[in-house]
């Protein structure tokens, strides 16, 4: 099953992702694609979209998000030009970010051994 979800970030922003859950979803383990660079949650030539089925036929969860500023999450990107942003990205603008998605599909993961157990 494939869903829009939103979460947001230590700065409050909400974040957009597309979260793929096959049924059933294995509890232990789930994956988080992110987007590369400026690019979002579907990647290059779609990249995103056919790896997450590949890891949906596996029966494993899988978010795709937008990092803040980026396609349709919110926030701003302050940098002026390109190379500036991909120098602010590379010396770690969206780790937190990162860290927050783990954090939601953890989450995730934890309610599905829930149901599962009960």
């Amino acid at each position: 099953m494939r869903r829009a979800v939103t979460f947001r970030n230590a700065s409050g922003e909400m974040l957009f992702g597309i979260l793929d859950q096959p049924q059933p979803a294995r509890a232990d383990v789930g994956i988080v694609l992110l987007s590369p660079g400026v690019k979002s949650r579907v990647a290059p030539h779609r990249l995103y979209n056919k790896l997450g089925d590949r890891f949906v036929r596996q029966n494993l969860s899988v978010l795709r998000f937008d990092f803040a500023g980026l396609g349709d999450s919110e926030g701003p990107v302050p940098e002026p030009l390109l190379p500036d942003l991909y120098r602010a990205i590379q010396l770690g603008r969206y780790a937190s970010d990162t860290q927050t998605a783990i954090e939601w599909m953890r989450t995730l993961k934890a309610s599905i051994l829930r149901s599962a157990a009960s």
